[in-house]
């Protein structure tokens, strides 16, 4: 017979072995769990393609949001004298605003570590006159210099027709978006020469509100107006931006062709058209409430002026309404009666 002294003391023996298979089984799978996330983390840091994406994601990198802002110029004395007024004010004195050239060697020595987030290049079309005005062929879409023949290091030369409306813009876009395949970039912008920017207001602006890649899809920013001809909205061509897929979508799946074929020739409500083409839904960033930049400034004195003493007043913060005296006539008028 075992007493009941001995039973108690088995009892005790069993509850206590099994306690402790338990924490053993529990620590062995805190382990496993460990080492699965050190192997994925490990994964993600050598830069392993993620599941549908085209691109890596990296954990860690330690670059922000990327922006190539294209300024357009032309091939002139007087555009050549805005580009040096520039280059001496709001490109001037930050280590995150760089050539496109320094940024595409910084991508290349070291990708994950690029000081730099806004490369901006001036953009100019030096073809000949019998260059078509939207590059469609199978010339080399860039050229050495400038129609006079000068080089400028932080221009590119678009080989096609000098032109504002017709196909500068696209070209531009083709450009950037076969920059963006080597060196990476997560946004695309266009900005006009008389148009006076705050940079350390636009760096803020990247940082806070857009994502890099692979999380930037379809957006479109600016400050839109609307058109009653064509019924959507659009961003002013003084300033606005696109992700690089946009970008993608706008220069390479739609043909020169088509883009003439579905334009009225005035840019920036041309660009919204085709970008707004896209079959999927776009995501618009209407900043037309926080402008940090000012436009138009055309002559020199007035350009300088607004650094010295506007541009600290900026963002320019309005009330958000609709315009409707561009989407109908009759209010603009007083025709209705409340």
């Amino acid at each position: 017979m075992v007493s009941a002294s001995s039973k108690r003391k088995n009892i005790i023996f069993v509850s206590i072995a099994f306690v402790v298979l338990l924490m053993s089984i529990s620590s062995r799978r805190e382990q496993n769990h460990h080492r699965s996330l050190e192997m994925r983390n490990v994964s993600r840091l050598k830069g392993d393609k993620a599941p549908g994406n085209e691109l890596p994601i990296n954990i860690g990198v330690s670059h922000g949001t990327s922006m190539l802002l294209g300024i357009f110029s032309m091939s002139t004395k007087k555009a050549s004298r805005r580009r040096e007024l520039i280059r001496r004010t709001y490109l001037y004195n930050d280590s995150r605003v760089c050539s496109l050239q320094e940024y595409q060697k910084q991508s290349l020595e070291s990708p994950h570590q690029r000081i730099c987030q806004i490369p901006y290049t001036f953009v100019i079309g030096a073809g000949k006159l019998s260059r078509p005005q939207d590059h469609d062929d199978d010339e080399p879409l860039l050229l050495e210099t400038d129609q006079n023949g000068a080089v400028e290091i932080d221009c590119t030369y678009l080989n096609i027709k000098e032109n504002m409306e017709k196909g500068k813009s696209t070209t531009y876009l083709k450009y950037a978006t076969s920059v963006a395949k080597i060196s990476g970039l997560d946004f695309i912008a266009k900005i006009d020469d008389d148009t006076v920017m705050s940079m350390p207001l636009l760096l803020e602006f990247i940082d806070d509100e857009l994502p890099p890649t692979p999380f930037n899809r379809r957006i479109y920013g600016g400050s839109f107006v609307p058109s009653r001809e064509l019924q959507h909205i659009y961003a002013q061509g003084q300033f606005y931006f696109m992700s690089i897929d946009l970008a993608d979508y706008v220069a390479n799946s739609i043909s020169a062709t088509e883009r003439e074929r579905n334009s009225i020739f005035i840019e920036d409500l041309d660009m919204g058209t085709f970008i707004q083409s896209h079959p999927r839904p776009i995501k618009l960033m209407d900043i037309t409430t926080r402008m940090f930049w000012i436009h138009p400034r055309k002559w020199k004195g007035q350009f300088v002026s607004t650094i010295v003493r506007q541009v600290s007043s900026l963002p320019h913060r309005k009330q958000p309404m609709v315009n409707f005296s561009y989407y109908c006539p009759h209010w603009a008028k007083g025709e209705f009666h409340m």
